[in-house]
């Protein structure tokens, strides 16, 4: 055994590997705040009978004359993936649905759909008018848009399965946010091409 007096040290003194762990207090997240307000939500039978408008402004189509989703998808030539589609939205709208009595669930869907609609315009919409290959922009819509969305997520306090995320494309595409084909290509919109 080794004894020591007197030392002075300025930093750690010990006989081995000394561990410091650093506690943050920094702010929850918006997604933890969520989080305890689903869980409130649900431990007191909360219930909600309105839309919030974060959500509302995404259900309602921007165009005046809204053309299908099967259409747009026609018109960006992904006539391949309108089954798909079709299905991915209805799982979207069913958990809509499903969550619809739940203010913070609504929250959760609105911050979704906008963070998908910003990265879509930012990172898919460049490689629809580069006209890249169908491969290509569903890599990216994969790599850009719905992982990024699900790892904000966090926790994931509805479950929310990346199916799901690429139903609200599909939702967003319906409703005239998104569009699948080059913008300045000129297309008629009344053929139903």
């Amino acid at each position: 055994m080794m004894e020591q007096r007197e030392n002075i040290v300025a930093g750690h003194m010990a006989g081995g590997d000394v561990t410091i762990t650093n506690v943050s207090n920094a702010p929850p997240t918006y997604m933890a705040r969520l989080k305890e307000r689903f869980e409130y939500e649900r431990a007191n039978s909360v219930e909600f009978r309105s839309v919030i408008d974060s959500l509302q402004y995404y259900q309602e189509p921007v165009d005046q004359e809204p053309i299908s989703l099967q259409q747009k998808l026609a018109l960006g030539k992904r006539r391949s993936c309108i089954p798909e589609a079709l299905r991915a939205k209805e799982l979207f709208v069913k958990c809509m649905a499903r969550h619809s009595l739940s203010e913070t669930a609504q929250e959760v869907m609105a911050y979704c759909l906008g963070q998908i609609n910003q990265l879509f315009q930012a990172r898919i919409v460049p490689l629809i008018n580069e006209g890249k290959a169908t491969a290509v922009v569903d890599a990216a819509l994969v790599d850009q848009v719905i992982q990024p969305v699900l790892h904000q997520l966090e926790e994931n306090i509805l479950g929310l399965m990346p199916q799901e995320l690429k139903g609200m494309v599909y939702y967003l595409t319906a409703n005239c946010f998104l569009w699948w084909h080059q913008k300045d290509a000129n297309v008629d919109l009344s053929s139903g091409a």
